[in-house]
């Protein structure tokens, strides 16, 4: 998968001259910015899968909203151009004589023997091919309606061959979603799953390798600098050679060593050029993906417009039977309005009373009986 090779670090420094201490820091480093990147990847396929999951809804969604307008729909004058002959129980009007149903029997039958023998291989819809075994067929009675649009890839037609209607045709387009949607997650997001497990499975298997290695390194290093310390006092105490027996043993361990060192730092390198060539190069693993996209995005937009492209003959058609009922396309909404006040008819506005509390008029009813009783007190007297 990786072929670039580098014979330096991005430090700058040369990888075969690095001292091993150097090369276990620089590892360190590699896999501290690996870890970053795998993050950063890891998000990005959350980010496709939520896409993928919002195309589905929006599918899901469209086809409700396709289903409630024919819902209000049946039984109507528009009901064949909206819904569609095969979505719709006809009228009495409609209806076969015995003759005609006999040959539509004949023809149902010849029908079906000749779709299942295309639906045993893969079906080809617009740019893709698509094969979906197992679909139950749909209840065809005349006493309902029917609102799911006979599947296009099931029935193996083309877009070229889809019935011009308004549910016919978005259920047309909500069939291409779904398949999209699946070869999205097939293609796509597959695409960078593979890559992050590749890359992620080869990175930690290298560097659990290094670690083990270096543990070796280490181990043989303080094993061979203790050896060497114990041969320095024997010779300060005899003032001689050591014993052949310790210094045997010393050999031995400075073999080890010298393998230990030589198996760390090779993998030491080959894990830098690795973990640079998915940090530092990953551009190149993205431009398949990037290609995907692209490709995904010509071939669902193209396949779509074919089939919305059909509207047109609907509308078209909805437009013919609107003038022959005697209304148009844009409505009657004004005429359902309320006929507005003409401006030369004033409203007369009453006098403007108010309000009198109960305990002021109780008042007023009490001083307008003490005053007829002194006036009718003073004519007693002046009498």
């Amino acid at each position: 998968m990786f072929k670039h090779s580098s014979t330096r670090h991005r430090s700058g420094a040369k990888v075969g001259a690095m001292s091993t201490t150097t090369l276990d820091q620089a590892v360190d480093q590699a896999e501290e910015t690996y870890h970053a990147f795998q993050v950063k990847l890891k998000a990005l396929i959350s980010t496709l899968i939520s896409h993928h999951e919002m195309m589905l809804k929006f599918s899901s969604s469209q086809r409700q909203a396709t289903t409630s307008i024919c819902d209000l729909l049946i039984n109507t004058p528009i009901s064949k151009c909206v819904i569609g002959t095969d979505h719709c129980s006809k009228t009495e009007e409609d209806k076969p004589s015995e003759e005609d149903e006999d040959d539509n029997q004949n023809e149902a039958k010849a029908d079906s023997t000749s779709s299942k023998d295309q639906s045993d291989g893969p079906q080809t819809v617009g740019n893709y091919t698509a094969n979906e075994p197992g679909r139950k067929s749909e209840d065809r009675s005349m006493n309902e309606c029917r609102h799911s649009f006979h599947s296009v890839i099931g029935r193996g037609k083309s877009l070229e061959d889809l019935e011009e209607s308004f549910m016919g045709l978005f259920n047309a387009s909500n069939d291409l979603n779904m398949v999209y949607a699946k070869r999205y997650m097939e293609w796509i997001v597959g695409y960078l799953e593979e890559w992050e497990t590749i890359v992620s499975t080869r990175i930690e298997g290298r560097l659990i390798e290094y670690r083990k290695l270096r543990r070796s390194y280490a181990h043989y290093t303080d094993k061979v600098q203790g050896l060497h310390e114990k041969v320095v006092k024997q010779k300060a105490k005899k003032a001689a050679k050591a014993s052949f027996r310790l210094e045997s043993k010393m050999d031995r361990n400075r073999l080890k060593l010298s393998g230990a060192e030589e198996a760390h730092n090779d993998i030491g390198r080959s894990l830098l050029s690795l973990i640079e060539e998915v940090t530092v190069y990953y551009w190149k693993d993205l431009v398949p993906l990037l290609h995907m996209m692209i490709q995904f995005s010509i071939n669902h937009s193209s396949d779509l417009a074919t089939v919305m492209a059909k509207l047109e003959k609907t509308d078209a058609i909805l437009k013919n039977i609107s003038e022959q009922h005697g209304t148009s396309v844009t409505g009657r909404l004004a005429d359902l309005k309320p006929e507005p006040v003409p401006e030369n008819i004033k409203i007369q506005e009453g006098p403007i009373t108010e309000s009198i509390p109960e305990n002021a008029k109780e008042k007023d009813e009490e001083k307008e009986d003490l005053d007829s009783l002194a006036s009718e007190s003073q004519c007693l007297e002046s009498v």
